[in-house]
């Protein structure tokens, strides 16, 4: 069930290792990173329209994360952070809190925690470059609720009950939402992974307002009509299949994803997604990835990217990587309110990134 996600320094040094943890006593550790970005965006605006292209430095991320073991098989861990609103603006938030109890092969999770559904890391830690894919966009990150897992050493297997598919820490309505995942590893260098989830979201969510891509000024088709009214709720699925592979310094992975969206009128809103990268390791310091996922909206518009970044670890704790993404396709702008509606958008976006990590 782990997700891709071995830093993007080099596939020989893990993401373990670039966190480190800070030892405090024998019941709690702490670790985290701070993410620092410069950033250019270039549009091709459409015809009267401006003020889309930006160029800013940005922290984009600092977070603490406090790791508890009671023994006894019973762990915690809690994650504070600070995400960039804005170039002056940090939203301070608990990212995850939750208690696990560990049985062997069985472990059960209680709080809000990161999801299962998806290849990409969630965090900058746990990528090989600075942008998530278009797939990435329609997945979910954190749940609140519960989830168990079943692991083997092949064969591994989760099911999660939480209040939301999207909305991570409270529900709109009295539903709950659930979400299977199976997996099977049959050796060090393959993994495959399926999930599914199912559940109904408010209409006022905000990851349906606009599903965007990381950091850009660019968004996939999966817009709930503004005729949707308040309060009604929208019946969503969500399919993800995905495999990886490993070794001689490569790592390989491919994944498909696919959310449905239905509102009380039965309007049904559908968006496929597929991505496939590739990361190869030169040296324990610097790797270089190539990446390329797609997004169709099949009610109209379509989204797709190709992002090609170098990394360099500068030490075990430094890593710095350079990104250049290319965007394009028929998909809404950032400010769409305001009239910039559905158009012919490219973007070439430009990224330097740091991370310090502990």
């Amino acid at each position: 069930m782990k997700k891709l996600g071995m830093i993007a320094a080099a596939a020989a040094m893990t993401a373990g290792t670039l966190s480190a943890d800070i030892q405090i006593n024998k019941y709690l550790s702490v670790g985290g990173f701070v993410d620092f970005t410069y950033q250019n965006v270039d549009v091709s605006e459409p015809a009267g329209v401006t003020g889309l292209d930006t160029s800013d430095f940005t922290m984009d991320q600092a977070e603490i994360d406090f790791k508890l073991d009671f023994g006894g098989g019973l762990t915690g861990q809690i994650d504070l952070n600070a995400l960039a609103e804005s170039t002056n603006s940090l939203n301070t938030s608990v990212e995850q809190a939750y208690l696990n109890y560990d049985w062997g092969n069985f472990d059960l999770t209680v709080g809000k925690f990161a999801t299962f559904i998806g290849l990409e890391g969630l965090e900058p830690v746990d990528l090989y470059q600075y942008s998530n894919s278009l797939s990435f966009s329609i997945e979910p990150t954190y749940h609140t609720g519960l989830c168990g897992n079943y692991e083997n050493g092949i064969f591994n297997a989760a099911l999660a009950i939480v209040n939301s598919l999207f909305d991570n820490n409270v529900d709109s309505n009295d539903e709950l939402a659930f979400a299977v995942h199976l997996g099977i590893k049959p050796n060090e260098a393959w993994s495959f992974n399926a999930n599914y989830a199912t559940g109904e979201e408010g209409s006022n969510s905000a990851n349906f307002a606009t599903v965007g891509t990381n950091g850009t000024s660019l968004s996939i088709p999966v817009n709930v009509p503004n005729s949707v009214p308040s309060g009604s709720d929208i019946d969503a699925d969500l399919f993800t299949i995905d495999a990886s592979w490993s070794n001689y310094g490569w790592t390989l992975g491919a994944e498909y994803a696919s959310l449905d969206l239905e509102n009380a009128a039965g309007v049904t809103l559908e968006t496929d997604a597929w991505m496939f990268m590739a990361n190869y390791a030169f040296t324990e310091q610097f790797a270089l990835t190539g990446r390329y996922s797609t997004a169709e909206g099949k009610t109209g518009g379509d989204l797709s990217e190709i992002s090609i970044s170098p990394s360099y670890a500068f030490t075990p704790n430094w890593l710095g990587l350079v990104e250049y993404r290319k965007e394009s396709g028929s998909a809404t702008y950032a400010g769409a309110a305001a009239g910039f509606g559905l158009g012919t958008a490219d973007a070439d976006i430009i990224t330097l990134e740091t991370i310090l990590s502990f």
